[in-house]
């Protein structure tokens, strides 16, 4: 989540912190950033599963979306049929979604290991990371 990294900096750069991916997002989002993607990670549906691994002892990375990400999604899940009309732009509205759907959103913004952002995107090249599936959150949740 490379907004976090500046939410706490570590005593030496580069250094994991001590906090979970759902704390990090906790702090930040007292900024008022991550108010959807804490929403969508607590639907009811979910039985606590996503919060429970982002904030288990496994290294994930979260490239989160920002609550602009998601307030650009609601409309064009409307107009998709995946939201009834009228739904309005707000993050209680990401759990109307189906489970599989809104999973799908969630785990294509993950990957395992501890990543830094310049080694993903740089100026000399671009990685590419394997993300989690909604199959990985299914077998997480059994």
């Amino acid at each position: 989540m490379a907004q976090a990294g500046s939410a706490k900096k570590s005593p030496v750069p580069g250094k994991p912190g001590t906090q979970t991916i759902v704390q990090i997002a906790i702090d930040v989002n007292k900024t008022g950033e991550f108010e959807y993607l804490l929403a969508a990670a607590q639907c009811p549906y979910f039985d606590g599963a996503i919060v429970d691994l982002l904030s288990g002892t496994a290294k994930y990375t979260l490239f989160a979306p920002t609550d602009a990400a998601f307030e650009a999604l609601i409309p064009g899940l409307i107009d998709l049929g995946l939201l009834p009309e009228g739904t309005p732009v707000a993050p209680a509205s990401l759990c109307l979604l189906d489970s599989a759907v809104l999973g799908n959103v969630l785990s294509c913004h993950v990957t395992d290991r501890r990543r830094f952002s310049n080694s993903v995107f740089n100026r000399k090249s671009t990685k590419m990371l394997k993300m989690l599936t909604a199959s990985t959150w299914s077998r997480i949740r059994t």
